[in-house]
C-alpha cells in the first residue's frame, strides 16, 4: 500500500496542557542537502567538509556514536542524544585540512562499538562544502553492488545505487522512491511518520508516544531506555543567578545547556521534548494552534522564517510563508492554497533547467516551443513551424498540391526549428498541352529570407534521385521554356512542334516535362536560430 500513514480510531485527548515550567525555545531555520556540495569559493589545499547526517536509526536507542572519516584518517568522534531529529538532519563533523582533488567521507552509525549502519561518499574538492549523508534502515541486510549494475556500491532506500547519485547528478540516480510523504508506503507503526527526503522515504518518530517515550521499529510506543541520565546536569555557568527564563531552574544557556530543536520545548527536568501532537486546532488548549501536526504556541516560528505560527501555513518548511514568492516546484510557497501561479516563464527565472512551468513543477518549454532570446519575461517565445516532428524526412514532405504551367504559384513559411533541423515539402509541376511554344518554368526561390539565414535543395522526380543541381541556393529553376545553344547543343523547346506533320529545321517536338518535385529548406550553418520566418514561393509557367 502506498499513501499516507494509516492510523488506527483513537480518541483524541483535550487536555494537553504544556508544563508549568515549560521555556518556549526560540524557533531555527534549518537547511539541509542530500549530498548536495555548496560550493565556496575554490581555493588551495586546506578545505573543510561539515557533515550532516540524515537517517531514520534512532539516536540513543539504535547507535549513540556518529563516526566520520576522510579517507583513511583519524575519524571525528560525535556522541549523541535522544533529543536530535537526525531525520531532519544534524551536524556530525566539521573536517579540516583536506586536499584539493578525490575525497571518501565516510559515516558510520556506532552502538557500543559495533557498526550499524555505514556509507561513503565521494566528492571532489577545490574548495570547502557541505554535505549531507542519509542512511535508511531499509538498508540493512542490503549487500551492494548486487546482482545487477557492478558500479552500484552504496544502498540508499534499500536499494543499490552509484555513490556518484546526488542532486546536481541526477543521471546517476534511479528513478525516486517518492515527490512527497504521500508516495511513501504505510509506516510499520501508528507512531511514524513518513518523510520524502530528496526521493527517499525516511520514517520517523511523530511525537504521538509523548514525554518520556519514543516510536520503536518493532515495538511501538516505547518507553525511553532506563539507563539515560534524564536529571537536569549541574551547568554551573551562571554562579547560580537565575538568568529568569527558566522559572527559577538554574539551566545556564537555553535548555540545561543545549538549545531545542523546532517543534521542542523545554520542560521542568530541562529536557527538550516535543510539542503535544494534534490533527486539528481544536485539540490544543492554552490558546495554542496546530501546526504541522503540533500544538504550539501562535508566536512560535519553529521554522525561522519569520512568520509566526499563527499566520504561517507550513511551520516545517522556511520556504512557505504568506508573501514568499512564488517559484516552479509545485509547492505553493505564498500560503494562498495554490502551486506554481504567475508568470511561467519568471517562476523558472532561476532554476537549473530554464522555459516555462510546467505541471508538476518542471521547467521545460512545451511541446514545440523554444526560448530563444534568453528573456525570463516571455518564456518559450518561439514556436517551431511547422512542428518539430512534421516533414523531417524526404518521404515525410509537406504536400503543397499542384501547379500547372499557366503561371500558377503558391507560397509556404516556416522558421526550421530546433536548430540543426530541416523541413521537406513536395509539390506536382503539370505541364499543359503546348502549342508552339513549351511554357513550362518551375521555380522555387525564397522571397523572404531573414538574415540571408535559410537555403534551399531540390530532388526532382523522387526521393531517392541525385539533385540536378547539387548545394544549397536560395533559388532554383527548372524549365525549358526557350531555345538556345548551351555548351555547343542546341536545347530548350520554345519553339516546338505538335501539329501533324514534320515540324521545321530545328524545331522539336513539344514534350511533357511534367513532374513532382521535393524541396528541403535548412539554415545555414553559421546563422543562429532565429524565430523570423522564410517565406518559399513556387511557381509554374510565365
Amino acid at each position: 500500500m502506498r499513501g499516507g500513514k494509516s492510523r488506527r480510531s483513537k480518541a483524541i485527548g483535550r487536555g494537553i496542557r504544556y508544563p508549568a515550567a515549560a521555556v518556549i525555545p526560540f524557533g531555527r531555520r534549518f537547511l539541509c542537502i542530500c549530498l548536495f556540495a555548496l560550493a565556496a569559493c575554490a581555493g588551495s589545499d586546506g578545505n573543510e567538509v561539515s557533515v550532516d547526517v540524515r537517517t531514520d536509526w534512532i539516536p540513543a536507542v539504535e547507535f549513540d556514536t556518529v563516526l566520520v572519516r576522510a579517507n583513511a584518517g583519524t575519524p571525528e568522534s560525535t556522541t549523541v542524544n535522544f533529543s536530535q531529529d537526525f531525520v531532519r538532519g544534524v551536524r556530525v563533523a566539521e573536517l579540516s585540512n583536506l586536499s584539493n582533488g578525490r575525497q571518501e567521507i565516510n559515516v558510520q552509525l556506532v552502538e557500543r562499538g559495533e557498526v550499524v549502519a555505514e556509507r561513503s561518499v565521494p566528492v571532489t574538492l577545490s574548495g570547502d562544502l557541505a554535505i549531507t549523508v542519509i542512511l535508511t534502515r531499509d538498508c540493512n541486510g542490503v549487500s551492494c553492488p548486487g546482482a545487477g549494475d557492478a558500479s552500484a556500491t552504496a544502498c540508499l532506500g534499500g536499494r543499490c545505487i552509484d555513490p556518484t547519485c546526488t542532486p546536481e547528478t541526477p543521471e546517476n540516480c534511479p528513478v525516486d522512491e517518492c515527490t512527497t510523504s504521500d508516495d511513501c508506503p504505510t509506516a510499520r507503526q501508528d507512531c511514524q511518520a513518513a518523510q520524502c527526503i530528496f526521493g527517499t522515504c525516511l520514517y520517523g518518530d511523530d511525537g504521538s508516544c509523548g514525554g518520556g517515550r519514543y516510536c520503536d521499529e518493532e515495538l511501538g510506543c516505547t518507553d525511553r531506555p532506563t539507563d539515560m541520565d534524564l536529571g537536569p546536569p549541574d551547568l554551573g555557568v551562571d554562579q547560580g543567578v537565575d538568568q529568569g527564563v527558566d522559572f527559577g531552574i538554574d539551566a545556564g544557556p537555553g535548555c540545561g545547556g543545549a538549545f531545542c530543536e523546532a517543534f521542542e520545548f523545554c520542560n521542568a527536568m530541562l529536557m527538550c521534548e516535543p510539542y503535544p501532537g494534534c490533527l486539528t486546532s481544536d485539540e490544543c488548549l492554552d490558546g495554542a494552534i496546530c501546526r504541522n501536526r503540533r500544538c504550539i504556541p501562535p508566536t512560535d516560528d519553529p521554522d525561522g522564517d519569520g512568520v509566526t505560527a499563527d499566520d504561517d501555513c507550513d511551520e516545517g518548511n522556511p520556504d512557505r510563508f504568506p508573501g514568499n514568492e512564488e517559484s516552479c516546484d509545485d509547492v505553493d510557497e505564498d500560503c494562498d492554497m495554490t502551486v506554481d501561479e504567475g508568470n511561467p516563464g519568471i517562476l523558472c527565472e532561476n532554476a537549473l533547467q530554464q522555459g516555462e512551468c510546467q505541471p508538476g513543477g518542471i521547467c521545460e518549454c512545451p511541446a514545440d516551443f523554444y526560448d530563444l532570446d534568453g528573456m525570463a519575461g516571455n518564456g518559450c517565445e518561439c514556436q517551431a513551424v511547422p512542428g518539430a516532428a512534421t516533414a523531417a524526412a524526404c518521404g515525410g514532405a509537406i504536400d503543397l498540391g499542384s501547379l500547372d504551367d499557366s503561371g500558377e504559384s503558391t507560397t509556404v513559411s516556416g522558421n526550421v526549428l530546433p536548430d540543426g533541423r530541416a523541413v521537406w515539402y513536395r509539390f506536382t509541376g503539370n505541364d499543359g498541352a503546348d502549342g508552339t511554344c513549351e511554357t513550362y518554368d518551375v521555380e522555387a526561390r525564397l522571397t523572404t529570407n531573414p538574415g540571408n539565414a535559410y537555403r534551399i535543395s531540390v530532388l526532382r522526380g523522387s526521393c531517392g534521385v541525385s539533385a540536378d543541381c547539387p548545394g544549397e541556393f536560395t533559388e532554383y529553376q527548372w524549365n525549358a521554356d526557350f531555345r538556345m545553344s548551351i555548351g555547343g547543343v542546341l536545347t530548350g523547346t520554345c519553339p516546338c512542334h505538335s501539329a501533324a506533320g514534320e515540324p521545321a529545321a530545328n524545331v522539336p517536338n513539344c514534350e511533357n516535362y511534367g513532374s513532382t518535385y521535393y524541396v528541403r529548406v535548412t539554415r545555414d550553418g553559421a546563422a543562429a536560430p532565429t524565430c523570423e520566418q522564410f517565406v518559399l514561393t513556387l511557381s509554374n509557367g510565365r
